[in-house]
């Protein structure tokens, strides 16, 4: 008798059955993890824009001032935010990164930060700036 190699029928569904069962597992942590490391573009982005007026407000003692305002709207190095300042008084300020593209989907939406670097989201989530 002649000896056969190969994978039986059965053999391969296994294999595609465990296959298919891992990606289903690892594909949403995968996703997950990149809005994560993209959220971490928004933050950075707040926190420079968060700089670039105080140091503005260091010179002109006024958060509203035309040099201090003309700041924005900043898009974020990678381009996944848009930061604006979504409310300001002379002596305070809110910024906001709203999420664009793919990053809109992100649980956490929008970041904020405040002149007292209060930090916080849309989504009112307490775990977006981790």
């Amino acid at each position: 008798m002649k000896n056969q190699n190969g994978f039986t029928l059965t053999e391969l569904m296994v294999v595609v059955a465990v296959l298919a069962l891992i990606i289903t597992i690892a594909y949403p942590a995968y996703t997950d993890q990149v809005r994560k490391t993209r959220r971490k573009d928004g933050m950075s982005a707040l926190t420079t824009a968060a700089q670039n007026l105080e140091r503005c407000y260091t010179t002109t003692n006024d958060y509203t001032n035309a040099t201090c305002t003309g700041l924005f709207p900043i898009t974020s190095d990678e381009g996944w935010y848009q930061v604006s300042m979504t409310a300001s008084t002379a002596t305070t300020y809110t910024l906001t990164a709203t999420a664009l593209n793919d990053q809109a989907n992100d649980v956490c939406a929008n970041l904020t930060l405040t002149h007292t670097g209060a930090k916080g989201s849309s989504s009112g989530r307490t775990d977006c700036w981790n």
